[in-house]
């Protein structure tokens, strides 16, 4: 069951602030509350999608009272639902509502066990950097000490127990406050390491460009990190690898690695993958200078001009940026 405290919390967070009706909806109980809830949203669909109209505000407003009685009745759907339309989800344009209402929400379904709620906190908290309430020090800005941990001890249970998001989360919270030069930091390394060791794509990524980042003439630090990224599907690290190629910058130019890691960057989804490959076969590429094949003898490393693949992937990348937009 939900604490009585983050309960009471929560519920005279979200009805005074949020200036919620506090009188009872017409439901007898939890499910019949979260049914006339997410009747309303769904009777406002207007794609035929399967996903409710969170981010529709008059049909939000009708179906509120309903969600808020049920979540307060220890239905986790609910909580989840509330959670998602103050959180973030793509009908309000990707940006976070309301942040703290959104934790509260989630963290009161994952109370109630619901897998669904845990994972939405922990992946929110990881944007506690961008959203927490900032205060001012020493010339600066950064969230506060009390968002900060309450982050941190959240998160930190769900590393400890071994959850790859939550240690992926921290390593971003700890990046996002603390300065390379400061011994904190090492957290960083710690964090991204234990949920890259695990497989997450992204935690390889960023943990990668963290030594990239401090450690540009060394290669050897951060090369296999985006490697082992990009043959996790991670989209970005793949169009990385496939620009230090390119440009021979740091690592050894080599156009056919480029080639191959900005393809599967754009088969992956990322669209300045596609662009690139459009610009390489628009103009084509010749290296600063000839590279070595695999039995020592030299070989001509060049593309040449290729204009049905520059429409080719010209188009996908339009057609991507769309999407995203």
């Amino acid at each position: 069951m939900i604490s009585g405290i983050l309960r009471l919390s929560l519920l005279a967070c979200c009805l005074l602030t949020a200036g919620v009706a506090a009188a009872d909806p017409q439901c007898q109980d939890a499910q019949e509350c979260l049914k006339k809830g997410k009747e309303i949203l769904q009777a406002a669909d207007r794609d035929d999608s399967d996903d409710l109209e969170l981010y529709d505000d008059d049909a939000f407003d009708q179906a509120e009272n309903y969600l808020l009685t049920a979540c307060s009745l220890s239905n986790a759907e609910a909580c989840v639902l509330m959670g998602n339309h103050y959180g973030k989800q793509p009908g309000n344009g990707g940006d976070i509502l309301d942040f703290e209402k959104a934790i509260a929400f989630y963290r009161m379904a994952c109370e109630l066990k619901d897998n669904n709620g845990c994972k939405q906190a922990i992946e929110l908290y990881a944007l506690s950097g961008e959203y927490c309430e900032y205060v001012s020090e020493n010339g600066g800005y950064h969230p506060s000490d009390k968002c900060f941990n309450n982050a941190r001890e959240y998160l930190e249970n769900f590393c400890d127990a071994g959850n790859t998001s939550a240690c992926e989360s921290l390593g971003l919270i700890y990046e996002n406050r603390y300065q390379p030069n400061d011994p904190e930091f090492e957290h960083v390394y710690e964090y991204l390491k234990k949920a890259c060791d695990k497989n997450s794509a992204m935690a390889c990524g960023e943990l990668g460009r963290v030594y990239e980042k401090q450690n540009r003439d060394k290669p050897e630090m951060y090369e296999p990190l985006t490697l082992k990224s990009c043959a996790l599907k991670n989209a970005f690290a793949c169009c990385h690898l496939g620009e230090l190629y390119l440009k021979g910058k740091h690592v050894p130019q080599d156009l056919k690695k480029a080639l191959t890691f900005l393809e599967k960057a754009c088969s992956l989804g990322e669209a300045d993958g596609c662009s690139l490959l459009a610009d390489i076969y628009e103009k084509g590429v010749t290296a600063d200078a000839e590279s070595t094949g695999k039995k020592g003898k030299k070989q001509n490393n060049s593309i040449k001009p290729n204009p049905r693949l520059a429409q080719k992937y010209r188009t996908r990348a339009e057609e991507l940026m769309e999407e995203f937009y």
